[in-house]
Protein backbone atom coordinates (compact mmCIF):
# COMPACT_ATOMS: atom_id res chain seq x y z
CA UNK A 1 0.00 0.00 0.00
CA UNK A 2 1.40 3.40 -0.98
CA UNK A 3 0.23 6.36 1.07
CA UNK A 4 0.64 10.13 0.86
CA UNK A 5 -0.56 12.35 3.72
CA UNK A 6 -2.36 9.35 5.31
CA UNK A 7 -4.28 8.66 2.12
CA UNK A 8 -4.13 5.51 0.01
CA UNK A 9 -2.90 6.35 -3.49
CA UNK A 10 -1.90 2.93 -4.81
CA UNK A 11 -1.50 -0.73 -4.03
CA UNK A 12 0.92 -3.16 -5.59
CA UNK A 13 2.09 -6.73 -5.42
CA UNK A 14 5.79 -7.53 -4.99
CA UNK A 15 6.82 -9.53 -8.07
CA UNK A 16 10.59 -9.70 -7.68
CA UNK A 17 13.42 -9.99 -5.22
CA UNK A 18 15.25 -7.09 -3.61
CA UNK A 19 18.02 -5.56 -5.70
CA UNK A 20 20.48 -2.68 -5.46
CA UNK A 21 20.71 -0.08 -8.23
CA UNK A 22 22.70 3.16 -8.13
CA UNK A 23 20.94 4.77 -11.09
CA UNK A 24 19.36 8.10 -10.08
CA UNK A 25 15.60 8.20 -10.58
CA UNK A 26 14.88 11.60 -9.01
CA UNK A 27 16.98 14.58 -8.03
CA UNK A 28 16.22 14.34 -4.30
CA UNK A 29 18.03 11.12 -3.47
CA UNK A 30 19.51 7.89 -4.71
CA UNK A 31 17.00 5.34 -3.32
CA UNK A 32 19.24 2.38 -4.25
CA UNK A 33 17.34 -0.38 -2.40
CA UNK A 34 14.57 -1.52 -4.72
CA UNK A 35 12.04 -4.25 -5.42
CA UNK A 36 9.94 -4.95 -8.49
CA UNK A 37 6.24 -4.36 -8.01
CA UNK A 38 3.14 -4.66 -10.13
CA UNK A 39 0.51 -2.02 -9.42
CA UNK A 40 -3.07 -3.18 -9.15
CA UNK A 41 -4.72 0.01 -7.89
CA UNK A 42 -3.82 3.64 -8.60
CA UNK A 43 -5.97 6.77 -8.40
CA UNK A 44 -5.66 10.47 -9.22
CA UNK A 45 -5.22 12.89 -6.34
CA UNK A 46 -8.88 13.91 -6.18
CA UNK A 47 -9.84 10.28 -5.43
CA UNK A 48 -7.21 9.43 -2.80
CA UNK A 49 -8.83 7.45 0.02
CA UNK A 50 -8.13 8.43 3.60
CA UNK A 51 -6.89 5.55 5.72
CA UNK A 52 -9.64 6.58 8.14
CA UNK A 53 -12.16 5.52 5.43
CA UNK A 54 -11.00 1.91 5.75
CA UNK A 55 -10.03 1.98 9.43
CA UNK A 56 -13.06 -0.14 10.44
CA UNK A 57 -11.96 -2.93 8.11
CA UNK A 58 -8.44 -2.81 9.50
CA UNK A 59 -9.61 -2.77 13.13
CA UNK A 60 -12.02 -5.63 12.42
CA UNK A 61 -9.13 -7.77 11.14
CA UNK A 62 -6.26 -6.61 13.36
CA UNK A 63 -7.76 -4.82 16.36
CA UNK A 64 -7.06 -1.26 17.49
CA UNK A 65 -3.34 -1.69 16.81
CA UNK A 66 -4.00 -1.98 13.08
CA UNK A 67 -0.81 -0.05 12.26
CA UNK A 68 1.11 -3.10 13.43
CA UNK A 69 -0.78 -5.19 10.87
CA UNK A 70 0.18 -2.76 8.09
CA UNK A 71 3.83 -2.66 9.15
CA UNK A 72 4.10 -6.44 9.34
CA UNK A 73 2.14 -7.03 6.12
CA UNK A 74 -0.33 -9.23 7.96
CA UNK A 75 -3.12 -10.45 5.65
CA UNK A 76 -6.63 -9.24 6.33
CA UNK A 77 -9.24 -11.89 6.97
CA UNK A 78 -10.83 -12.94 3.66
CA UNK A 79 -14.11 -11.08 4.21
CA UNK A 80 -12.45 -7.76 5.06
CA UNK A 81 -9.87 -8.24 2.31
CA UNK A 82 -12.65 -8.68 -0.25
CA UNK A 83 -14.44 -5.56 1.06
CA UNK A 84 -11.23 -3.52 0.85
CA UNK A 85 -10.52 -4.63 -2.72
CA UNK A 86 -14.11 -3.85 -3.75
CA UNK A 87 -13.90 -0.43 -2.09
CA UNK A 88 -10.63 0.42 -3.85
CA UNK A 89 -11.63 -0.95 -7.25
CA UNK A 90 -14.65 1.34 -7.42
CA UNK A 91 -12.29 4.24 -8.22
CA UNK A 92 -9.35 2.40 -9.81
CA UNK A 93 -7.67 4.51 -12.53
CA UNK A 94 -4.82 2.14 -13.30
CA UNK A 95 -5.66 2.07 -17.04
CA UNK A 96 -5.34 5.90 -17.20
CA UNK A 97 -1.86 5.75 -15.64
CA UNK A 98 -0.73 2.90 -17.94
CA UNK A 99 -1.98 4.74 -21.04
CA UNK A 100 -0.40 8.07 -20.02
CA UNK A 101 2.73 7.02 -18.11
CA UNK A 102 5.27 8.79 -20.37
CA UNK A 103 3.40 12.10 -20.20
CA UNK A 104 2.89 11.82 -16.43
CA UNK A 105 6.57 11.07 -15.79
CA UNK A 106 7.67 13.98 -18.00
CA UNK A 107 5.27 16.31 -16.19
CA UNK A 108 6.50 15.17 -12.75
CA UNK A 109 10.15 15.64 -13.76
CA UNK A 110 9.38 19.12 -15.12
CA UNK A 111 7.61 20.10 -11.88
CA UNK A 112 10.50 18.80 -9.77
CA UNK A 113 13.04 20.77 -11.85
CA UNK A 114 10.94 23.93 -11.58
CA UNK A 115 10.70 23.47 -7.83
CA UNK A 116 14.46 22.88 -7.52
CA UNK A 117 15.06 26.07 -9.50
CA UNK A 118 12.77 28.07 -7.20
CA UNK A 119 14.56 26.73 -4.13
CA UNK A 120 18.05 27.42 -5.50
CA UNK A 121 17.03 30.96 -6.49
CA UNK A 122 15.62 31.63 -3.02
CA UNK A 123 12.05 32.12 -4.30
CA UNK A 124 10.89 29.07 -2.35
CA UNK A 125 12.05 27.69 0.99
CA UNK A 126 13.08 24.05 1.13
CA UNK A 127 10.40 23.34 3.75
CA UNK A 128 7.73 24.51 1.27
CA UNK A 129 8.62 21.81 -1.21
CA UNK A 130 5.80 19.94 -2.87
CA UNK A 131 8.02 16.95 -3.54
CA UNK A 132 9.41 16.01 -0.14
CA UNK A 133 11.59 12.98 0.41
CA UNK A 134 9.41 10.35 2.04
CA UNK A 135 9.16 6.75 3.06
CA UNK A 136 6.84 4.53 1.07
CA UNK A 137 4.75 2.32 3.31
CA UNK A 138 4.33 -1.20 2.10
Amino acid sequence: MFTVDKKIVATAIVIGNYYYDDEFLWNNGLFPHRIKVSFDYVVCKDKWKAISDIRELLINSWGKSYGWGIQNQTPLNSEDGAKLIQNLNNDNELRYFIDNIDTLIAQAKKERLEEASLISSGKMKANERRYKPSVIEI
